[in-house]
């Protein structure tokens, strides 16, 4: 017996189907077209990212709905689709030319919004922001080894974590070597920058940032160990995969620990 088909929507009950959220009560007397706007200035297009449907904005869109549509609190789509982390239609709105570098009335872009997942070259995968803190001592590196609890157990790293929302590089690094290491650090230049996708389909942009100076003892406040090593011994600690090839290329000398 053969599969029935999907029936999809046509661009009038695409439109129909927004008509209650643009328009609570007032059906019949509001015709829904395709750049409508609401009282807030939304339009159908707002609607359809925020409800994730991928399929009818894509329809709005070849209908010639505007991408760039600025609606409720100066939002455009883009910031719309950002904030929900809907990477699908992230990639639907900048193929038709959404412009990333909008502000809304929040003071943000959708590409600063979306600092924590770093926009690719490509502009149609987002991935998690993390900075990563190269501590030097002499001719050591700090390292910390993470607690048997924590997700990728017993794996050795460089002290750093996940930007926040609208949150800089450096203010990143800043803030997570305060909470880890109890330190007050002035962040330099960046020796490396990779991208790395684990087994289970976490993606993570990693900036290795130099520590120009610190302030305080570094204390461990979250790691199973922390721990001053040379930087030619590097290699013989179990790193996260991310942390591999920064790890070579400071054992080998190929980026340099001169003063920062």
């Amino acid at each position: 017996m053969g599969k029935r088909q999907k029936t999809r929507k046509n661009l009038e009950e695409i439109l129909q189907s927004v008509s209650e959220a643009l328009f609570p009560g007032n059906l019949s007397k509001k015709a829904v077209r395709v750049n409508s706007r609401d009282v807030d200035d939304d339009t159908p297009l707002h609607v359809l990212v925020w409800r994730g449907d991928r399929y009818g904005a894509a329809a709005l869109i070849a209908a010639g709905a505007k991408v760039d549509a600025v609606g409720d609190m100066g939002e455009t789509p883009l910031h719309v689709a950002v904030s929900k982390e809907d990477i699908s239609i992230i990639d639907l709105l900048l193929g038709a030319g959404a412009n990333p570098d909008i502000p809304c009335e929040f003071g943000d872009t959708p590409r600063e919004r979306a600092i924590p997942f770093a926009f690719l070259p490509r502009g149609t995968v987002m991935l998690q922001l993390v900075a990563a803190a190269v501590i030097v001592r002499g001719s050591d590196v700090l390292i910390c080894r993470r607690r048997l609890d924590d997700t990728h157990p017993g794996k050795w790293e460089f002290p750093g974590g996940k930007a926040e929302p609208g949150e800089s590089l450096e203010a990143c690094v800043r803030r997570e070597l305060r909470e880890e290491l109890d330190i007050d650090a002035e962040p330099g230049a960046v020796l490396w920058r990779t991208q790395h996708t684990y087994p289970d389909g976490r993606g993570f942009d990693v900036a290795f940032v130099r520590i120009r100076t610190f302030t305080g003892a570094p204390v461990n406040r979250c790691f199973a160990e922390v721990r001053w090593v040379p930087a030619t011994e590097l290699p013989a600690y179990d790193f996260l995969e991310a942390d591999r090839e920064i790890v070579r290329l400071l054992a080998d000398g190929t980026i340099a620990l001169a003063p920062a």
